[in-house]
């Protein structure tokens, strides 16, 4: 089976919990019933201020998205937040639905996955039967090849669709009981659970389960799960919509043999198709003077992209009806002159630096300061391009297949290219970066365009292993804050993509920061080891150069300390980075410096893995560098395998370190506290 099948299995828990419930507004319910979100989303609003109720809802309508809803997980978690205070004394109470509720705020909105877990245990002895469905889910990823947990067994019993949709789902897994799996989905589509619908949409846009594959059941199904309030953030809908658009225009071809193929290499490398070069030019940005400044501390220029319009006969319905401009603004460094090819990197900007007014580029400048800067340029001259998209546009591509807004990027790109020519440009060497938004735009253009970028630096950047190709899936090197992956099915995610992209050919990197919070982008762009990384690759996978930079990050063994290179940093309880010094995270600086956002007491840990085993001397350090915050009742324990532990020592109160000589290679290494009292 798929990996893409157990991939949407894993997002869908996301999605447990149901909308109805006994206290909404019966306006509230009608328009949940007609998928009218927007305008539910907007009562909610209007009685934010006074009711966690509301507020929750918010913070889901927010965090997981719906259609019509755009999907924002910092503000769904702020009002998670809100929510979490005011339905406490409830769920203290003993009121099953609060337990519930409370539950999803402290794991969706917190990050809390144990005291949600436990909350979720509390509701479903109360007769929740949502909690009895999502404290199943835990034992499942706790132990995925276990028999099914008797809180999902009990949820189905009494009548719960989506207990039913876990247990088809489970079912459709293995080859013996595919058959009553499908027709278990088929019954808790008729009781209305959206994750059966998508679960069964999944298996017959793939083919799999036991099923034919029938696209245009798959599109039925999905849209009938979008609109009745499955997260459209995470749903396949357009790869479903799109490949039922493909398979419809391809037998349409098969009927009239005379019509050029819309698929195949021939097509892909046409100068004339949008994304490939579509004909277009440069122009000037008209500069105001708050811009000018901006431009002259980076060394930028501003211009515009005017692509020639497009025949709208010539497109799919889809995609007329889909955002398609014919303008793109942009910035662009230029490195210093010269006849030898250089490197591009492009910069995708978060949903905060959409529109036409390029200030608002500058919302954030660490990427800017860092690659314009003399250092790096003399390390590695490069362009920098850095385009501006329109508001509500898409650019999350799909397995080979980009959207309008992306293949208007890729054409503004080549006519960049073009008119480069005093350094030429490297198109073996064109890079990504982005964040938030743009970082997911970031992983997913070597998707929609396989074989065209050499690698991708995404940062708090999301994507799924669906549409990772089947050949040149990329390389890619993700960096995030690990509070906002901490959740199992974060993870689970993350592996699948990692898995996908590493068996197809590629390579797939990713570290995180000890710290909460969305913004991760103003530590990655400083990591130098992930810009050696970056410019050491090129699209045809062959060396880069010795005189256009090292085509290998520097060996581990050549540096001073330890080279944490790829390296991942984990706690049971959230922490932050310090932001400062050489201590600042996990790739390829030598320590890393994580600081618990409250005191941990006995039992808590902090734990790094490395990719690479390290042995000989170890030293752990604690406390700040004046002293003061040293660990005063604390172990170091190492691990070649992350499950068997050997004790390597305590930390001394005079210096705070542990100290150490380790023959074995130790992969794994983890500062367990013995505090009664707690300490930071």
């Amino acid at each position: 089976m798929k990996r893409s099948v157990y991939l949407l299995a894993g997002l869908f828990l996301v999605l447990a919990g149901s909308l109805f419930a006994q206290d909404i507004d019966p306006r509230v319910a009608t328009l949940e019933v007609r998928g009218r979100h927007p305008e539910a989303l907007a009562l909610f609003l209007r009685g934010a201020d006074t009711s966690p109720v509301a507020q929750y809802y918010i913070g889901d309508y927010y965090y997981h998205g719906r259609h019509g809803v755009v999907r924002d997980m910092d503000k769904g978690k702020t009002y998670y937040g809100k929510a979490l205070e005011g339905l406490l004394p409830l769920a203290e109470q003993g009121d099953a639905t609060a337990q519930y509720r409370v539950a999803r705020c402290l794991e969706f909105g917190e990050g809390d996955m144990k005291a949600a877990e436990a909350w979720y245990a509390r509701a479903a002895e109360g007769g929740n039967t949502k909690a009895m469905c999502r404290s199943a889910l835990f034992e499942l990823a706790r132990n995925p090849s276990g028999e099914f947990p008797a809180s999902l067994v009990r949820a189905a019993e009494l009548g719960d669709p989506d207990a039913k949709a876990w247990q088809g789902a489970r079912l459709v897994e293995r080859e013996e009981t595919q058959k009553a799996g499908v027709a278990l989905l088929i019954e808790a589509v008729s009781g209305g659970s959206t994750i059966a619908m998508a679960r069964l949409s999944a298996l017959y846009y793939l083919g799999e389960g036991g099923v034919e594959q029938h696209l245009d059941v798959a599109l039925r199904l999905m849209q009938e799960a979008v609109g009745n309030g499955f997260s459209d953030g995470i749903a396949p809908l357009e790869d479903i919509r799109r490949a039922y658009e493909s398979a419809q225009a391809q037998a349409e071809d098969q009927k009239n043999p005379g019509t050029p193929l819309r698929t195949g290499k021939e097509a892909a490398i046409s100068s004339v198709r949008p994304g490939y070069g579509f004909p277009g030019r440069l122009a000037a940005y008209d500069v105001t003077p708050q811009l000018k400044k901006h431009l002259d501390r980076f060394n930028l220029s501003a211009g515009w992209f005017y692509r020639e319009p497009i025949d709208l006969k010539t497109l799919k319905d889809w995609q007329a009806k889909e955002l398609l401009a014919h303008e793109l603004p942009y910035l662009l460094f230029t490195p210093k002159r010269g006849q030898k090819p250089v490197p591009v990197v492009i910069y995708f900007g978060g949903t905060g630096e959409h529109g036409t007014n390029l200030v608002a580029q500058f919302n954030q400048t660490t990427i800017f300061s860092k690659i314009t800067s003399p250092e790096f340029q003399k390390k590695y001259p490069c362009y920098l391009f850095a385009p501006m998209v329109p508001k509500d546009s898409v650019l999350r591509c799909l397995k080979a297949q980009g959207t309008p807004m992306s293949d208007l990027v890729c054409d503004a790109l080549y006519a960049v290219i073009r008119e480069a020519n005093n350094p030429p440009v490297d198109t073996n060497r064109v890079y990504l970066t982005g964040l938030s938004f743009g970082g997911s735009a970031a992983y997913t253009f070597p998707f929609g365009y396989p074989g065209r970028f050499a690698a991708s630096l995404p940062v708090a950047g999301f994507t799924n292993a669906h549409p990772v190709p089947e050949e040149h899936p990329g390389n890619f090197w993700l960096l995030y804050n690990e509070h906002e992956y901490a959740s199992e099915e974060m993870q689970r995610v993350l592996e699948e993509v990692t898995r996908a992209v590493t068996e197809r050919g590629g390579e797939h990197r990713s570290s995180s920061f000890p710290d909460k919070g969305h913004n991760a982008w103003d530590k990655a762009w400083r990591e130098d080891a992930v810009w050696d990384w970056v410019f050491s690759k090129t699209a045809d996978g062959k060396p880069v150069a010795q005189s256009t930079g090292p085509a290998k990050p520097v060996a581990p063994q050549k540096r001073f300390g330890l080279f944490l290179d790829d390296a991942i940093c984990t706690a049971d309880k959230p922490g932050r980075d310090a932001g400062t010094g050489p201590e600042r995270a996990a790739d390829g600086l030598e320590a890393t410096c994580y600081v618990s956002a409250e005191p941990v007491t006995r039992g808590d840990w902090w734990q790094i893995e490395f990719a690479t085993p390290v042995s000989g001397r170890i030293t752990v350090k604690s406390g700040y560098r004046d002293g003061k915050s040293r660990v005063k009742s604390a172990r170091v324990e190492t691990s070649s395998d992350g499950t068997s532990w050997t004790p390597c020592g305590r930390f001394l109160r005079a210096s705070g370190e542990c100290r150490f000589d380790s023959r074995d290679a130790v992969k794994y290494l983890r500062v367990v506290s013995e505090s009664q009292t707690g300490e930071q």
